[in-house]
């Protein structure tokens, strides 16, 4: 945006600490390396400083009605929405050193069992964005006790859950979050009811793991059967770019090579042979879900802190969600998305 009023193309504006940004507006702000070296960092002026600036100068730009919300008001906020399910808070965290926190809350009244032994517990999260990237959000969640997966339910629905603008007092949302919330919990229904389909559908797994791979992958398994050269050489022109594609392609028909032979190992594992499981949809459901979640194939940059992060976020709203979003609808015959 530009003095307020949004542009048409979008543009980014690049400035160091303490610069001014004078009639600008964003959507989107990114804090990279506010003090300059490790004298600057053990300086209290020089933080300060900073400080100053970003909740002056910067936080200024999102507008007068933007509001933080604290981490004491989610668990407020909560206590009121939460109160007529009977929820309990579990845990709670935060990620990318406090920039975004979570509060899970178990709600013991929606859990199940899928088959004997085969518990699913229910939570309602609440997630909340510190650093003005995004709305608060709170929506149900389930995790299969047996081998700890989760699964977000109806993230493609925004009507099954809450989001949360920074704007305006948060107890006033309260009655709206409330009917938003009890959609969302009459979709653990669905999601239960759907579960016990899962269990008693019998499913054929590598043709299951194809279909899912072959939507969220960059290779479809008919083109890994082509070759990284056949795929390099259809795609572009010179030599230097079909070396630049086969050298991708090869890297992706490994990758998909080596994530089906990860969901295999856990279909096959004792997790998805409970009570009988094997062969059902339910188990190449939930061999996907551990997948998704435990994997370690994925390489993640940074330090632990940002790597632990990063497949957290990635299994709730990240890469991993979405790959298990997929799994559940070709699991029960719905179009993925």
């Amino acid at each position: 945006t530009l003095d307020g009023q949004p542009t048409h193309t979008p543009s980014c504006v690049a400035v160091g600490t303490g610069s001014g940004v004078q009639g600008f507006g964003f959507n989107l702000l990114v804090i990279d390396d506010p003090v300059r070296g490790m004298a600057a960092a053990r300086s209290p002026v020089q933080r300060e400083n900073a400080w100053q600036w970003f909740t002056g100068d910067m936080l200024g730009r999102v507008g007068d009605l933007y509001k933080p919300i604290q981490n004491v008001e989610g668990f407020e906020f909560l206590d009121l929405v939460l109160a007529e399910f009977g929820a309990r808070y579990e845990t709670a965290g935060a990620i990318y050193g406090g920039r975004q926190v979570w509060i899970l809350a178990r709600l013991p009244q929606q859990s199940f069992d899928a088959g004997e032994g085969d518990r699913v517990d229910s939570y309602a999260m609440f997630s909340n964005c510190h650093d003005g990237s995004g709305a608060a959000f709170c929506h149900p969640t389930t995790v299969r006790t047996v081998c700890a997966n989760t699964f977000r339910i109806a993230s493609h629905d925004q009507k099954r859950g809450i989001s949360i603008r920074h704007t305006g007092a948060l107890k006033a949302k309260v009655k709206a979050a409330q009917e938003s919330l009890g959609l969302a919990v009459e979709s653990i229904k669905e999601f239960s009811a759907a579960s016990e389909t899962m269990a008693t559908t019998k499913l054929e797994p590598t043709q299951y793991f194809t279909d899912v791979l072959d939507q969220i992958l960059e290779v479809t398994a008919a083109q890994s059967l082509l070759g990284s050269n056949v795929l390099a050489a259809a795609v572009a022109v010179t030599q230097s770019a079909i070396d630049a594609k086969e050298k991708f392609y090869r890297k992706e028909i490994e990758r998909r090579k080596n994530v089906l032979a990860d969901i295999m190992d856990r279909y096959e594992g004792e997790r998805c042979g409970v009570d009988g499981m094997r062969g059902t949809a339910w188990a190449a459901f939930n061999a996907i879900t551990e997948h998704a979640d435990h994997q370690t194939l994925s390489r993640r940059l940074g330090d632990e802190e940002t790597k632990r992060s990063r497949r957290f976020e990635s299994a709730m709203t990240g890469d991993g969600d979405h790959m298990k979003q997929v799994a559940y609808q070709l699991a029960t015959g719905q179009q993925a998305v």
